[in-house]
């Protein structure tokens, strides 16, 4: 069991990893855990810990079609793509920072210059052990064709992992993490479509750039937990480096203290680890559900918003 601060510790290790690992090697986190303990806040947290920014999926929300039913890219007024993937913004934002990287890396390069591309070649200047130029032939049209390549702007995939590292490291590249929640609340083709996403980095034959790294998230399985739940095999688990998330007592304190959590309800809770989160199965009256990490901030939420409106003509009238 990995607590909040392992677990995105190990996110963000499994990043760096997957700088220097080859196409098809990397590593797929998958965080498990009950509703409501954090797995979402541990991905946006690491993210922005690496420098970078977080994309979150909610795979419950997805129905069968609005992936796979929907064209892959279409062209813009202005000539620019848009993939009409749902949510449609996220791909697309990242289309169209590779295709700002790829002008950069074409005029003005980066790390001052020391990566560029130049006549359809990446040239890092002094890069081979005898400090001439390291030059790395780019995949012509014909080739990005054949390969089934929809994106022109593809940048850096050539690279090695040092040079992706500092890119990453300067900030001059923002990674990105793509996080897709409750793979297992879907309906199974929808789910099939999200393992393909998180596993493969690819959406309908689009692959993901390199600085991009993908993360799934499942709650417990039906037989723990009472909502309904896809299950997983052994084949599509032997492909994730699962980690299995737990609530700590001691590390929500700390973090409802920074947070400026209603102190009330911090010291409440603090009184009793069963009180914070019940380690066992849920029940089903809704009267008496299973607290969690999440549902005490939001009492704290409003007992703050009582104190603060309640002679509010909002509340009054």
């Amino acid at each position: 069991m990995a607590t909040i601060k392992d677990a995105g510790r190990l996110v963000k290790l499994m990043y760096l990893i997957n700088l220097i690992s080859k196409k098809g090697l990397a590593i797929t986190g998958l965080l498990n855990g009950p509703h409501g303990i954090g797995k979402s806040q541990v991905v946006k947290e690491a993210a922005v810990n690496l420098g970078g920014l977080p994309f979150v999926v909610e795979g419950w929300s997805l129905k069968e079609g609005e992936i796979t039913g929907l064209p892959f890219a279409s062209k813009n007024a202005d000539g620019s793509s848009e993939v009409r993937f749902v949510p449609y913004y996220i791909i697309s934002n990242v289309m169209k920072l590779e295709k700002e990287l790829y002008r950069r890396a074409t005029t003005t390069g980066f790390l001052d210059g020391e990566i560029k591309i130049v006549e359809n070649n990446l040239v890092i200047r002094g890069g081979n052990y005898d400090k001439s130029d390291m030059i790395i032939p780019l995949l012509n049209d014909l080739h990005k064709i054949a390969r089934g390549e929809i994106n022109n702007y593809k940048f850096g995939d050539e690279l090695p992992y040092q040079y992706k590292a500092k890119l990453i490291e300067s900030g001059e590249i923002l990674p990105i993490v793509l996080f897709i929640d409750e793979l297992n609340r879907t309906e199974n083709q929808t789910m099939k479509e999200l393992m393909n996403i998180v596993l493969n980095k690819n959406v309908n034959g689009y692959d993901l750039p390199w600085w991009v790294t993908t993360i799934g998230a499942v709650n417990p399985s039906s037989q723990n937990s009472v909502y309904q739940t896809n299950e997983m095999d052994d084949a599509q688990k032997d492909r994730f480096l699962e980690i299995n998330v737990t609530a700590q007592l001691e590390e929500w304190t700390e973090y409802a203290f920074d947070a400026k959590i209603n102190p009330r309800v911090v010291s409440a809770v603090a009184t009793s680890s069963d009180l914070f989160h019940r380690t066992g199965k849920g029940h089903t009256n809704i009267e008496e559900q299973s607290p969690s990490p999440r549902s005490w901030e939001m009492v704290a939420n409003i007992i703050d918003a009582m104190e603060r409106f309640k002679n509010s003509p909002l509340l009054t009238a």
